[in-house]
Parts: structure tokens; sequence; C-alpha cells
């Protein structure tokens, strides 16, 4: 996400809804494999970035606010969330699950909010 006004945007808070089909042994199951954060200024130069590691899926409103607390966005930088390389969230089943969760579904919004601030 690009901060495309004449201020600066702080991070606010991040919300992630599961759809009412997620099947809650599935979701238990699933883990994001390594969630980071970076932020490059418009001519692409890395500014800042930050990382959590794993964590549980059903996790993933808490450890997004706690990643992206404090998080601030001049005009013009951009904001890409998950893997460093690949700009996207690896979701794995932990090593223990069993044959209950195939042909399972998890399905998942999230909505990232920032506010400008120009202190």
């Amino acid at each position: 996400m690009i901060n495309e006004g004449t201020i600066p945007a702080v991070f606010e808070s991040a919300t992630v809804v599961f759809s009412d089909n997620t099947d809650q042994a599935l979701l238990d199951d699933m883990e994001i494999n390594y969630e980071f954060y970076g932020i490059y200024d418009g001519n692409g130069n890395h500014v800042d970035s930050g990382n959590l590691g794993s964590f549980p899926l059903s996790q993933f409103e808490e450890k997004l606010n706690d990643l992206l607390s404090g998080v601030r966005l001049e005009p013009g930088h951009n904001l890409v969330l998950g893997d460093l390389i690949y700009d996207h969230y690896d979701l794995e089943l932990s090593e223990d699950t069993t044959n209950d969760t195939e042909n399972k579904h998890v399905g998942f919004t999230v909505t990232i909010n920032f506010k400008q601030f120009n202190k």
C-alpha cells in the first residue's frame, strides 16, 4: 500500500475477520510461516522493515497489530507485507495436522487502517 497523500500516515489498526464457514480445526492447524513488513520510498529504496517469525493463523490480527505498531508512511512510501523476497504470505499446516482437515476451508479478510499524521 502506498501513501499517496501529501502528509505522513501512521498505522492505526488491523483487523482480521474469518469467514463464517471457516473450519476451526483447520484454522487451529494453519501457521503463517514468516511475517514481514518492508517500507520503500518512491524510488524503491529500503527505508525500514520488521518481522515476527512464524505463528498460528488464528493469531494473525494480534501479530499484525504488534508488527505494525508505530509504523509511519511518509508521502510516496510503500508498505509491503508478507515474505521478504516474494511479497506474499506462506500458509502452512502444522506437522501434527490430521486428515480431519482435508477438504476444509479457511477464509479471511484483512483490513489495515492508517490515519493522517502531520507531527
